[in-house]
């Protein structure tokens, strides 16, 4: 097995701009989240960082915890897939910039890695009808994630039909605890965006933590 359940939630993250799964049918409540706090960025002199705020919410349930930007809407959408334990997607308010995370008990072959699910998964991507001009920047171990676990980082630039402005830039973070548990993190913005946000997808993916 190539990790069939796998690829197609990546997939979905990917491909399905938030306030599409609502469309069809009511969602969720979210968890609340903590309050806001303010994360100090001495770093931000940048004109283009500067452009948007440092600002963060704290969120945490009773699997995963991280920091997302302050006014980004988090949507629980777990409901809709089978075999996931948790997922959502935290959009901010122009639609174009995401953060999609799930945490999936999948019985997928504890030989195959990280690495090679995100291999698998540029194939499917990089041949999918909504998707041209896939270009790999990079794809390395990934610097976190659960302890003994088989972690991959990804990162892409490509164009997208689903997306009003189809530019897209993604970076991917893929956990396999060798036991069929799989942890996913995915951050997307417009391709022309991805210098000011750079920092932020960092913000992001060193605050997550799987709740022991």
């Amino acid at each position: 097995m190539r990790g069939p359940l796998l690829i197609g939630l990546a997939l979905v993250c990917t491909l399905v701009v938030a306030g599409t799964l609502v469309a069809v049918s009511d969602h969720r409540s979210a968890p609340a989240v903590e309050a806001a706090e303010r994360v100090d960025a001495a770093d931000e002199s940048e004109e283009a960082q500067a452009s948007h705020s440092p600002e963060y919410t704290v969120f945490s349930d009773d699997h995963v915890t991280l920091r997302y930007p302050l006014g980004w809407e988090l949507e629980d959408v777990t409901d809709y897939y089978a075999d996931v334990v948790i997922k959502y997607l935290i959009t901010a308010p122009d639609g174009e910039h995401q953060i999609c995370l799930y945490v999936a008990d999948l019985e997928e072959d504890p030989a195959f890695s990280a690495r090679e699910h995100h291999k698998t998964a540029e194939t499917d991507l990089a041949t999918d009808s909504r998707v041209s001009q896939w270009r790999r920047t990079e794809l390395r171990e990934g610097a976190s994630g659960p302890d003994g676990a088989s972690t991959s980082e990804l990162e892409a630039t490509y164009t997208s039909t689903v997306w009003d402005r189809p530019d897209r830039w993604m970076r991917w973070q893929l956990a396999l605890d060798g036991e069929g548990v799989t942890t996913s993190l995915q951050f997307m913005v417009p391709a022309a965006n991805r210098t000011e946000y750079e920092h932020v997808a960092d913000e992001v993916f060193a605050s997550f933590r799987l709740v022991p």
